[in-house]
């Protein structure tokens, strides 16, 4: 579970708390396949919002210059780089 600037952990759901408590093995996520097809007619404003950032080691998108991280970045997603910098 990601959650980067929260208010209180107080304003979170009791659902939400009992997720932090689950073994990660429970808390499965989509593929980056998944989350493509799911928003491949968003507009490209709302697509740039969305920044991969989980990664296995073996990952072809780690290589910049892989078919994969090419196809991903003209289907207008983008995805993390070590130092990234995200201006808020």
């Amino acid at each position: 579970m990601f959650i980067p600037d929260i208010d209180k952990w107080q304003k979170l759901s009791k659902n939400n708390i009992d997720k932090v408590k689950r073994a990660m093995s429970d808390m499965p996520h989509p593929f980056i396949e998944e989350t493509i097809q799911l928003f491949q007619n968003e507009t490209l404003a709302t697509k740039n919002k969305m920044i991969f950032i989980h990664f296995n080691h073996t990952n072809p998108i780690l290589k910049k210059d892989s078919k994969a991280s090419i196809k991903i970045k003209k289907l207008g997603f983008t995805f993390t780089d070590e130092g990234i910098k995200i201006e808020l």
